[in-house]
């Protein structure tokens, strides 16, 4: 693992990147359990960066690149993710409640435990491989979304045919809030 970064190595690393006008370069950067709230991250790269328990509540990270990031236990709440790409991306037991999330690609990204009440999904992309237990509750999405992922939600659970489905619809372990 990459040796960890400080909030001023994180700035710096921005300042340069803006005075060069070019993109903010932090693949595979250790920024484990670091208080970003509120950082300005858009379009940064973060491919393979850890992210684990980090803080970035209000944070920016609008058309970021956190492929493979491992964001396990991060704090994202109202946290501007919209057209990020999350290919690959662990965000198990991550806390996205009112996150913008809108466009974002979100395609095999493990979603284990994460906490999306309230966050806003639509046109999202969900090809997603670990969903299990994700609260969904009072998320905001299109209808074109909770059927993608009621498909999946389906597919996961091996049932091809709606008459096998109860009325409410709890299947492995997701909560679907209509």
């Amino acid at each position: 693992m990459n040796t960890p970064m400080t909030l001023q190595d994180v700035r710096a690393c921005i300042d340069d990147a803006r005075r060069k006008r070019r993109p903010i370069l932090l693949t595979g950067a250790n920024l484990e359990g670091l208080s970003l709230q509120g950082i300005n991250l858009r379009g940064a790269w973060l491919q393979g960066a850890c992210l684990t328990n980090a803080n970035l509540q209000h944070a920016c990270l609008r058309g970021a690149y956190l492929q493979y990031a491992d964001l396990r236990g991060a704090n994202l709440v109202s946290a501007d993710l919209q057209q990020a790409n999350l290919h690959n991306a662990n965000l198990s037991e991550a806390k996205l409640q009112g996150a913008h999330v809108q466009e974002a690609q979100l395609g095999d990204a493990n979603l284990t435990h994460a906490d999306l009440r309230g966050a806003d999904l639509r046109d999202t992309y969900l090809g997603i491989r670990g969903i299990d237990r994700v609260d969904l509750s009072l998320a905001r999405r299109s209808h074109g979304l909770i059927a993608a992922l009621r498909d999946r939600l389906w597919s996961l659970a091996g049932i091809t045919r709606r008459r096998h489905l109860r009325p409410t619809t709890v299947l492995v372990g997701a909560e679907i809030v209509r």
